[in-house]
């Protein structure tokens, strides 16, 4: 059998979190998380009036301000009073979903919506820094999330496909140790015997048939259920038979036996993320041969259940038979538009005729028809080439800010040199704090550092350099860095410099690399183009008088060498004093490791000149990594 495929969804993740925050404000109430409003333009002396007043909170929190944006670290009171405060939603509670609240609507509307329903709403908005969004709560409990599911699954790959979705490939090895640990295929029956089983032609699959549209607003069928309530609901005695011998089998399980163990192995690895968070953040599980059916079938019963589908073929048509279009990966834009005429649900894409599919395809104007035809019609049968993928780290870490407000407010383009320094030094604040723990957790360094940057006249584009890395590492080398990368593509796209109309502005520390082997690394590269040692190629005359003996009376001068500064780890010149990157004194810098050599070779060539920059001026010179 196929290995089969779980996708963890993490249950109204942002509202969950904030309830395990502060759990005696905003536990079994309606909730609504919500963004800044860019548009506030708050002052700091107005940042306090409209937060921290259900707690009697004096303002204080709010009393900094960037771009206009009030400061609210994550551990602050953030619960809105002001009902003029208008947000968009990111997360709805299913309390408040019971009351008609849909995540499409903003804060002011869905205020309304529970009030007319009789209940008030608690509005709590993401914590904010450095003038925008501050998401690190939320990626810390996502990744403690991901490390409880590979401790509950070992061997499994994990892939973590957003903050708060995960997959997991249940390896068959793993499977079988599960079968015997739990003590056999009858106690994978029990744990699993709350699952709702997809396509197995017993029950209602009806869930299937929602839509996109329907899927992301909440619809009846969602809601909490205790596990004896789902048992009595499901009654899927007639799926979970008693199993036979040839399930039973330790050395090839039945894939009835293993899917059993599939979902067993899930709903207690589901049970150990909500005993850690105290029961306050659950997570729905679907189950598949692949991931276009693991997250099809999560989607269908929330929160805090899971439900599979059956891995056989006539299993895997019944479930994708009515399942719309739209919700297929690709094909919820403008492809699944023009599909969607002729083909409205997976079952008559799949059965279609591959020709006719290829050819309204072309006729849509879409690139590579013949390889887009055979992918839509896969994952129209449930079938998905796209693997579970292990992800050990991040290579890069990125931040970013967007100004299309109107010209002259805090939200619109920046326009002079000075507002892309105040921007530079507020996002390379927020990247060191993250590059900070990420250096505190594996020892990994950024190497480059990329800006990214979208403009009015459309000469946007991106910029590299490599990032300056060692103790003197901080927020303002990093922005130094930045502006510096934005000044030269401001020279070489010949921009406007008193009207430079950036309206996205990003930061990436990209190419993270364990810092030793960064360092050995570099020294290796620049001893590789360190010139050869100068030699002799003509013969001593016969005659020649014997070469001079250096003595004590006539001393051979030593040749100024370079030096490398201890912090940034640039090559200066032998005559500076400080390090021309970052201005650290001289003292206390480590001896280049070809010290020893440059006594016997011809003047070292500079760092700038060796990596390809020899024509531009020193300030330009790139950092030794």
């Amino acid at each position: 059998m196929k290995p089969l495929v779980a996708l963890v969804d993490l249950d109204a993740f942002y509202v969950a979190v904030e309830r395990d925050l502060n759990p005696c404000m905003l536990a079994n109430k309606p909730v609504l998380v919500v963004q800044y409003n860019p548009f506030e333009n708050s002052s700091p002396e107005e940042s306090g009036s409209g937060l921290g007043s259900a707690a009697g909170s004096s303002g204080s929190v709010g009393s900094s301000c960037c771009f206009g944006v009030r400061t609210l670290p994550f551990d602050s009171n953030r619960i809105i009073s002001d009902h003029n405060n208008n947000g968009s939603a990111i997360a709805v509670s299913y309390e408040a979903r019971a009351l008609g609240v849909k995540r499409i609507m903003r804060a002011i509307e869905a205020r309304k919506v529970a009030a007319a329903a009789g209940q008030e709403l608690v509005v709590v908005q993401v914590p904010t820094a450095n003038g925008k969004s501050d998401m690190e709560i939320y990626r810390r409990y996502g990744r403690k999330v991901v490390d409880i599911l590979r401790a509950a699954l070992p061997g499994c790959p994990v892939e973590k496909s957003s903050v708060d979705e995960i997959y997991v490939e249940l390896m068959t090895p793993f499977l079988k140790t599960f079968i015997a640990n739990v003590g056999g295929v009858d106690e994978c029956i029990r744990i699993a015997g709350a699952t709702h089983i997809a396509g197995s032609g017993i029950g209602d699959d009806a869930a299937a048939k929602i839509t996109a549209a329907e899927m992301r607003m909440g619809f009846a069928g969602h809601g909490a259920k205790t596990d004896a309530e789902l048992r009595a609901q499901l009654n899927q005695s007639s799926f979970w038979t008693p199993p036979t011998a040839d399930d039973t089998n330790s050395d090839s399980p039945s894939t009835y036996a293993l899917f059993a163990a599939a979902c067993a192995a899930v709903a207690q690895a589901r049970e150990k993320v909500s005993v850690a968070f105290e029961g306050r953040l659950t997570c729905t599980a679907g189950l598949g041969i692949s991931k276009i059916t693991a997250k099809l079938a999560g989607g269908l019963h929330k929160p805090n259940q899971q439900t599979g589908v059956y891995p056989t073929t006539a299993s895997i048509s019944r479930f994708m038979r009515d399942v719309p279009i739209e919700k297929l990966r690709g094909l919820g834009g403008m492809l699944g538009q023009h599909l969607i005429a002729h083909f409205p649900t997976a079952g008559l894409l799949a059965d279609a005729p591959t020709q006719r599919v290829v050819d309204l395809i072309q006729n849509a104007k879409w690139a590579k028809p013949h390889e887009t035809a055979s992918r839509v019609m896969k994952l129209a049968k449930g079938i998905d080439d796209e693997a579970v993928k292990e992800r050990t780290r991040a290579s890069s870490i990125s931040t970013g800010k967007t100004f299309r407000g109107s010209h002259g407010s805090s939200t619109g383009p920046l326009r002079t040199f000075a507002d892309v320094a105040t921007v530079c030094d507020a996002l390379c604040r927020e990247l060191e704090v993250r590059l900070e723990e990420r250096r505190s957790d594996t020892g990994d360094v950024p190497t480059v550092m990329t800006i990214s940057l979208s403009t009015l006249d459309g000469k946007g584009g991106s910029r590299s350099g490599q990032w300056p890395l060692g103790a003197g590492s901080s927020a303002s080398n990093s922005s130094a860095l930045a502006q510096s990368l934005l000044k030269r593509w401001a020279k070489e796209v010949g921009a406007n410099e008193s009207n430079l109309g950036i309206t996205g502005l990003f930061v990436a520390a990209n190419e993270l690399q364990s810092a030793g082997v960064h360092r050995q690394r570099t020294l290796d590269d620049h001893l590789k183009n360190m010139p050869p040692p100068a030699e002799t190629t003509t013969k001593p005359a016969l005659d020649a008088a014997p070469p001079t003996v250096a003595t004590p009376s006539s001393p051979t001068r030593p040749q100024p060498v370079p030096w490398i500064c201890i912090a940034c780890t640039l090559e200066n010149m032998p005559s500076a004093s400080r390090c021309e990157a970052c201005g650290t004194l001289r003292g206390g810098s480590l001896p280049p490791a070809s010290t020893l050599a440059l006594h016997k070779r011809p003047a070292a060539k500079s760092l700038s000149s060796i990596l390809g920059g020899g024509g531009k001026e020193k300030k330009q010179a790139k950092l030794r990594r």
